[in-house]
């Protein structure tokens, strides 16, 4: 989460605003629901849910400051 905190310090925030929105929505909530639901996982299936959508938003962003690519953007 440190990487999406400098790259809204640097001016890059449409990127981890939209990594963040589309891993919620496509990520999330339906392993959420099919891990503490459906597999009857409960709490423990909604944190793993959580632990895999925090992992993917972090690679997004670790991705986007290796490649440089905020770099350009003028605030």
């Amino acid at each position: 989460m440190i990487f999406a905190g400098g790259l809204r310090g640097a001016g890059d925030t449409r990127f981890p605003m939209v990594i963040t929105s589309l891993s919620t929505w496509f990520v999330l909530l339906p392993l959420a629901y099919l891990f503490a639901l459906v597999f009857g996982w409960g709490l423990a299936g909604a944190w793993a849910a959580m632990a895999l959508d925090m992992s993917i938003r972090g690679i997004g962003n670790y991705l986007r400051w290796r490649s440089g690519r905020w770099k350009g953007i003028e605030v």
